[in-house]
């Protein structure tokens, strides 16, 4: 939530502690922004204990917050569905979706950690073809299966 908070507000914010029962969170540029949050005990529940909203510091367009793993998150399933999108293009949705500038570099990695998942699942589906052929013959004592293959470098 608070990273969310951080790239759509467009601030620069830091987990000065984060573990898995509290964090606490500042602007980076040492302005007021402050939050301190704990998990209730026995509970997946968070609850901010300190908040301070108010930040004094401009808004950058450069912004850590925009991982690898959060803008996959965030783009990825446009990516699957679109494999062909061009990074060019990809810098232009993130600069007007976010106003913030990200690198061609890291939305190539981008691209690739969202691609990785759709071929792994292939792989997984063609490595059983000659078990579904199986399967076809079980049912279908009379049929014929036929596959063929060509391995792939």
């Amino acid at each position: 939530a608070v990273i969310n908070y951080g790239l759509s507000e467009r601030r620069v914010v830091q987990f000065n502690t984060n573990d898995p029962h509290r964090a606490q969170v500042v602007c980076e540029t040492k302005c007021p922004f402050y939050i301190w949050c704990s998990r209730i005990k026995d509970s997946e529940t968070v609850e901010i204990k300190t908040l301070v909203v108010e930040h004094l510091c401009t808004k950058p367009y450069n912004n850590k917050l925009a991982s690898v793993k959060h803008l996959t998150e965030i783009y990825g399933e446009r990516i699957r569905k679109n494999p062909t999108w061009k990074i060019k293009e990809m810098v232009e949705t993130v600069r007007h979706d976010l106003e913030i500038e990200v690198s061609r570099i890291k939305l190539i990695r981008v691209r690739k950690a969202a691609l990785e998942g759709v071929f792994e699942s292939l792989k997984q589906h063609y490595s059983r073809v000659r078990d579904f052929g199986y399967q076809i013959l079980l049912n279908n004592p009379q049929n014929r299966v036929d596959i063929r293959t060509t391995r792939l470098n």
